[in-house]
């Protein structure tokens, strides 16, 4: 009976325990990320559960999202540390919790990629244009 009692309370628990929040990205180069949550234990049906992903700072907490869908994508943020929070809305104060830091390329770095793209694409023009001038040329002496 005590055994019973005890599974009792373990799955009860379980059953109120925050959902998982993770992100695959723990440092976003481009100010956008995805950001997934579900069950803490996967055997449970989630289908209707409807979840409260917010976003907290020193100031507090607010809501990005409310909904049954177990993902979602944020965007458009500069650089800093952005952390999440997920709760059930039926057992709130009961959290997943992520963080995600966003570091965008420096400005050198992003130009010497650039000009090493137009490099690239001023040589590929260079190759094309002079080999058809080479082929035409070529054609004129056959005739």
């Amino acid at each position: 009976m005590i055994r019973l009692f005890i599974l009792f309370m373990v799955l009860s628990a379980s059953l109120h325990a925050a959902p998982e929040l993770q992100s695959p990205d723990v440092v976003s180069t481009t100010g956008s990320f995805r950001l997934s949550w579900g069950p803490a234990i996967a055997m449970l049906p989630t289908q209707d559960s409807d979840y409260l992903l917010e976003e907290c700072s020193t100031d507090g907490c607010r809501s990005v999202y409310r909904g049954h869908d177990r993902s979602t994508v944020i965007s458009g943020r500069p650089d800093g540390i952005y952390r999440f929070r997920i709760s059930e809305a039926g057992s709130p104060g009961s959290y997943g919790q992520t963080s995600v830091e966003v570091r965008h390329h420096d400005l050198g770095r992003s130009l010497i990629v650039l000009s090493g793209g137009f490099v690239l694409f001023m040589l590929s023009a260079g190759a094309l244009f002079f080999g058809e001038l080479r082929l035409r040329s070529r054609r004129g002496g056959e005739a």
